[in-house]
This record gives C-alpha cells, structure tokens and sequence, in this order.
C-alpha cells in the first residue's frame, strides 16, 4: 500500500482485517495519521504512539471521543532521549 497515493485504512480494514481492524498500531507520526489510524483500530485494540512527526495536529482533539467508542487505549512514549542499544532491544 502506498500510503501517499490513497488513504490506507479502507485497503487495512478490509483486505488486511477483513472488517475487524487491527489490534495494535504503533505510531510515530501521530497528527497527519490520526484518522486514517483511528479507522484502522479494532475493538479493545492498543495504539502506542511514540512520536509526532506528523505535522498538524488539527484532527487529534476533534476525534478522540471516538476512542471511546472502540474501548480503545492509547500508550505514549518517546524514544529521542532512548540508547540505540535500547531501541534495538525494541525491535528485536
């Protein structure tokens, strides 16, 4: 999916999850995805966002009532002041 040509939650909701949507995201970007992520979430599903690089943050406020709808949580963290030694633990 090319994220730049088209809005990817409509290919992950029903290609991927087959109309569940998913059950964790993990997010650096945050503010110019927030949407797209916010469609993609399942129920009782985990969105970790752990940066903003996204740009305007215009849609965030607007829409996190309907985090509540979903159950869902969100977990914040930062990895800028993180070791790369810790960041590789991350990944592996």
């Amino acid at each position: 999916m090319n994220y730049k040509q088209y809005p990817f939650y409509s290919d992950v909701v029903t290609l991927i999850t087959d109309g569940e949507g998913v059950d964790v995201i993990f997010d650096p970007i945050l503010g110019t995805f927030f949407n797209c992520n916010l469609k993609c979430l399942g129920y009782d599903s985990r969105w970790v966002i752990y940066d903003a690089m996204g740009g305007e943050m215009k849609d965030v406020p607007q829409n996190l009532m309907k985090l509540l709808g979903k159950r869902a949580s969100i977990m914040t963290s930062s990895l800028r002041d993180k070791t790369n030694a810790y960041k590789r633990g991350l990944i592996e």
